[in-house]
């Protein structure tokens, strides 16, 4: 449909667009009156008028638009006589009055009274740094920028740190892309006339392009770099030795160096050890040869599976280290025994299939630490972790826990989080069955007469098998009740000496989840959750969609099947849905309509409420039979199952602000 309406729109303006032409070539046709244009070369600049230009200017529009009435009065005339021709001649007329007044008028626009100051700083919010334009054209916004009309290219021209953001580039054998490379970076690089350079460049594994000319280019103008990300062969990065002492400007270095067998370095790799500011280095990929930096001086440090680990010298010499991340950390490797003062960061992710150490934590000492995140798929590291939060006193700042690892016994997460009185996020692997006394600690709120967690108001629970005991869905709901309904705690749990709570001591929680990977049967789990039980209506449900499932295929019947399907429906016609409590494990949810040959099953366990949240509800409303709708549209409990989370995860909000 909106094709076909930019087809008639278009047909249109060809059509009024050829009239233009052959009417004034016609004989008889007298000529518009049209005011002189009293300032012709405003027409092709965006210079604003002067007072005296602009009151011209005025005095003409005027002068059109006296005459566009008159012949709109003559227009109407002849529409109503009936001479059409005539009409015609007129309309054309009046699109030529019109067209100079649009021009006229936009001679007055505010917009050519803005300072090149303004422009500038509209410029300067569309460069790659504020992220307003998407990546993929970022880079492209200077060019077009520059090519809309005079003024603003030489606004842009003017900004050199409108050209300072370099675009990927990746480093080819080909001769005629290098030169448009070298001729792209080049124009851009003068450009920026001296301003500092972002440059994110790459090549191939296999290749070794130390003497690339693009990569002679950019040391020729190394003292401009300030961010560099690179992804280079190790004998590439040998091309790179000429910028040793020759980076003031640098302030952050991503560098991702391949496997590359051909080269064995003799030396290490020293051309960054000499950078005054460079403080955020992030290190993926090193084999054989080693990187040498300035840890002394740096804030931000990532390291990536690194076999010649950083570790020991950067928590040694980084004194002024803020954030330290470490993923793909090999398992056999614990922290050595040092002082980090100034560090408010740790993310530490074990090798996924690797068995961590278990006393990794042990000898680290981070007095300033406010986020910790460890994911560790085998061994139980919380122990270590409560011995190295221990060493913090009565004031350790940490206000964000994330903690994924293997088994936790009991009340080792009670001992961690009673380590922590400023605990505002706890992101961890829930306890089960066994271990069901920490979730009580929380619901609690107290542990050994001392308030646990009293500033906690995200609690999310990572559920890496499923619950299997109802112990732990009622420790779960206890917590959900305790700690997330203070203002009207149910009376049981108020009754209970183990569950008082002081409501003006501890802060109520925003946001209680349960999380795990899809393929875990999210239903199951929520019904175990919200004590859900098959009854007999269940039980007799799941009886007919297995004996259909035995009749039919899935997704398809033949239609000549259809009085038999119709038969099947009506026995489900006749069951009868009381309580929504009846309909768990497997329930028959079809789409037929009666005339199509190919009725649709939509199966899950206590999957109607995924269903309803993925956008199906309505459909399924209308599909079933009268009898079965109240079951979706009154009964159905909103529990707010979320089935699409980040990493193909499962979320069961429990409570949420």
């Amino acid at each position: 449909m909106l094709c076909w309406s930019r087809v008639r729109t278009r047909t249109r303006s060809a059509i009024e667009d050829l009239k233009d032409f052959i009417i004034p070539s016609l004989s008889g046709v007298s000529r518009v009156r049209l005011p002189s244009p009293p300032v012709t070369h405003l027409l092709k600049s965006n210079d604003p008028p002067t007072e005296d230009e602009a009151a011209l200017i005025r005095e003409a529009i005027d002068l059109a638009e006296v005459e566009q009435s008159r012949l709109r009065r003559i227009y109407d005339s002849q529409m109503l006589t009936g001479t059409r021709a005539h009409a015609s001649i007129t309309r054309y007329k009046m699109r030529q009055l019109n067209r100079f007044i649009e021009k006229h008028k936009a001679l007055l626009s505010s917009i050519r009274l803005l300072p090149a100051e303004i422009w500038q700083e509209i410029f300067h919010w569309l460069s790659p740094r504020h992220h307003l334009v998407s990546s993929s054209s970022s880079f492209h916004v200077p060019w077009e920028l520059a090519q809309v009309c005079g003024d603003w290219r030489m606004n842009a021209l003017a900004m050199s740190d409108l050209w300072r953001y370099l675009p990927a580039i990746y480093l080819t054998d080909s001769n005629p892309k290098t030169n448009l490379q070298l001729h792209y970076l080049g124009a851009l690089i003068h450009r920026s006339k001296g301003a500092p350079l972002s440059i994110d460049i790459r090549c191939s594994i296999s290749h070794d392009q130390r003497f690339h000319p693009v990569i002679a280019l950019l040391c020729q103008h190394s003292d401009q770099w300030e961010d560099v990300r690179a992804m280079l062969s190790a004998a590439t990065l040998t091309g790179l030795r000429y910028i040793e002492g020759r980076l003031p400007l640098l302030k952050s270095l991503v560098l991702s160096v391949f496997d590359d067998t051909q080269l064995q370095p003799d030396s290490p790799f020293t051309m960054f050890t000499i950078a005054p500011k460079l403080c955020t280095v992030e290190l993926a990929g090193l084999v054989n040869g080693e990187v040498l930096l300035p840890f002394q001086q740096l804030v931000n440090y990532t390291e990536v599976s690194l076999r010649d680990s950083h570790l020991n010298q950067i928590l040694n010499d980084g004194l002024l280290l803020e954030t330290l991340t470490l993923l793909n950390f090999p398992g056999n490797v614990a922290f050595p025994f040092v002082t980090v003062p100034h560090l408010k960061k740790l993310e530490v992710k074990f090798w996924r299939g690797r068995t961590a150490h278990g006393r990794c934590f042990d000898n680290l000492i981070l007095p300033s630490v406010e986020e910790i995140r460890a994911t560790s798929d085998q061994v139980n590291i919380m122990p270590s972790l409560a011995i190295m939060l221990s060493k913090c006193g009565t004031s350790c700042p940490l206000k964000t826990l994330f903690i994924q690892c293997g088994p936790i016994a009991c009340n080792e997460l009670t001992n961690v989080i009673a380590l922590t009185p400023l605990l505002a996020n706890l992101n961890t692997s829930l306890p089960l069955s066994g271990a069901e006394e920490d979730i009580y600690n929380l619901a609690n709120g107290y542990y050994q007469d001392r308030p646990l967690a009293p500033m906690l108001e995200t609690c999310h629970f990572y559920l890496g098998n499923a619950i299997r005991s109802a112990s732990t869905s009622a420790a779960i709901n206890a917590l959900a009740s305790s700690r997330c309904e203070l203002a009207a705690v149910d009376a049981a749990v108020r009754n209970a000496e183990s569950l008082a709570l002081l409501p003006e001591e501890i802060r109520p929680l925003k946001d209680l989840t349960i999380y795990f990977k899809r393929g875990m049967c999210a239903e199951k789990q929520l019904a175990l959750l919200e004590n859900w039980h098959a009854g007999t209506t269940a039980r007799a449900l799941q009886d007919m969609e297995a004996d259909i499932s035995r009749r039919v295929s899935w997704f398809h019947m033949p239609v000549a099947y259809k009085d038999e399907w119709m038969r099947w429906l009506a026995q489900v016609d006749n069951v009868k849905v009381t309580d929504f409590n009846d309909i768990y494990v497997r329930y028959i949810l079809p789409s037929y309509d009666g005339t199509s040959g190919s009725p649709v099953f939509l199966s899950s366990g206590m999957g109607i409420e995924i269903w309803r949240l993925s956008g199906y509800c309505n459909e399924m409303a209308t599909s079933l039979s009268p009898s079965l709708r109240p079951t979706l549209s009154d009964n159905l409990p909103d529990t707010g199952l979320d089935p699409v989370g980040a990493n193909d995860e499962v979320k069961i909000p429990l409570i949420a602000e």
